[in-house]
């Protein structure tokens, strides 16, 4: 039961996300001749990608992404109600 109901609730962030992070990092900030880390870096990050395709959509991001939502549609909201139409 309690598996099912983690299942069901899911992660809060997808589980490739950190992997991609550090991919970016890896293949932009490290920089050498040789570009090895630059193609360290993007295979990690390709891998972080794989995993994210994978994971699971459960509740917990549903409800982190309506509200990422909403507050994106009222930031946009605001900002053109502040718009003067002359």
């Amino acid at each position: 039961m309690k598996r099912i109901l983690l299942d069901l609730l899911g992660p809060y962030e997808p589980s490739g996300s950190t992997a991609m992070r550090v991919g970016k990092f890896v293949a932009a900030a490290l920089d050498d001749p040789f570009h090895v880390t630059t193609a360290v870096g993007i295979s990690i990050y390709v891998a972080g990608a794989l995993a994210r395709r994978n994971s699971s959509y459960g509740i917990r991001r549903a409800m982190l992404d309506f509200h990422e939502g909403r507050t994106r549609v009222r930031e946009l909201a605001e900002e053109l109600s502040s718009l003067s139409l002359r």
